[in-house]
């Protein structure tokens, strides 16, 4: 299936967005009106179409230079920035740290934000008159796309919900916006800021690690993610090294699959032993913190007796792991990392 532009034709939350919903709060509430129109920052004219996208539901086809980009899910908005592209509109979880303090540096105002979930989203999309829908790492469903089409082209994710590699997604935004090299260049940037993060941490690359979710819930098992999750790809960037049981056939056979990614496992709390790596990146809620060290949850993990568990809240670090983009990559890079060595230094000991 192809959409072109310029021919337009007429649940609960997923876990993602009960994520990153506390990230974009306090910028929700302040950006509820449209931007100023000549504020906004659209795709130079200077760039070269048509370009073909191919992504999990077919291809789209872009004919121009789209001036009005709106964003679903993640990832999508952040790249935009950081290819100096500002879209008009994108879900509130979007607002996060990492994106404010960039746009801050194009003097440019807050894009419209509308909910994370995407059902209640596309009127508000409707509204703003897109020329183009990035989703590029989303839970998109084929009825939300096919809904989003009669809007504006839509270019959907290349791999399962939420579970799109930052490189693959850099690529497809860059292609969007009729910057490929720009797209290579940011690839090569951000992956040279990865080795350079790392590079006062000698004990860092080449530690294992497991990124396990926690929850105080009553009987509530660990949330182990996999080799194929953005968290588990993007440390591995960073040099170090998922732990045996991400990848294993064990881990594989309890995958929990509810169509909203990214892609975890539901490994049983009374096996924590079994979480053997020379750190665990625990992700926690911010205000679950002193509950979660009451219950003793990593009481049989290894790490746990070492001192080397590091904690993922997930408003910031999970969230900025999972967004999968080089903007968030760079937060971690400058506010996680030093965490992750002295969990790493302590695994040593």
């Amino acid at each position: 299936m192809k959409h072109h532009v310029g021919s337009n034709t007429a649940g609960g939350p997923s876990r993602r967005s009960v994520l990153l919903g506390l990230a974009g709060l306090p910028v929700v509430l302040a950006a509820c009106s449209a931007p100023d129109e000549n504020a906004v920052q659209a795709v130079p004219p200077s760039a070269e179409y048509p370009v073909t996208i191919r992504h999990m539901f077919g291809e789209t086809v872009i004919g121009a230079a789209p001036q009005r980009i709106a964003t679903i899910g993640a990832s999508s908005a952040d790249i935009c920035l950081s290819l100096n592209v500002v879209p008009v509109g994108m879900p509130g979880s979007n607002a996060t740290p990492w994106f404010v303090a960039e746009l801050t540096t194009l003097s440019s105002p807050m894009p419209v934000l509308y909910p994370d979930e995407v059902d209640p989203s596309i009127p508000q999309v409707g509204n703003l008159e897109p020329d183009l829908i990035l989703a590029v790492n989303s839970d998109l469903t084929q009825a939300q796309y096919d809904e989003l089409t009669r809007i504006a082209p839509v270019i959907a994710g290349r791999d399962g919900a939420l579970n799109t590699d930052w490189r693959t997604s850099v690529e497809m935004v860059a292609q969007a916006l009729g910057q490929q090299q720009g797209g290579v260049d940011l690839e090569q940037e951000t992956t040279m800021y990865m080795a350079e993060s790392v590079s006062d941490y000698p004990d860092l690359p080449g530690t294992t690690f497991l990124f396990v979710g926690l929850s105080p819930a009553l009987g509530a098992d660990f949330e182990l993610y996999g080799e194929e999750s953005n968290p588990v790809r993007i440390l591995e960037d960073f040099g170090l090294v998922p732990g045996a049981l991400a990848g294993s056939a064990e881990a594989a056979a309890l995958l929990i699959d509810d169509g909203t990614g990214p892609v975890t496992f539901q490994w049983p709390r009374n096996r924590g032993s079994e979480l053997d790596s020379d750190i665990v990146i625990a992700s926690i809620e911010r205000s679950q913190r002193e509950e979660l060290d009451e219950l003793e949850l990593l009481a049989d993990v290894p790490a746990e007796a070492r001192g080397s568990v590091a904690y993922a809240t997930r408003d910031e670090y999970t969230a900025a792991l999972e967004t999968g983009s080089p903007l968030g990559i760079r937060w971690i890079g400058r506010n996680f990392i030093p965490e992750l060595a002295r969990a790493a230094y302590y695994a040593g000991t």
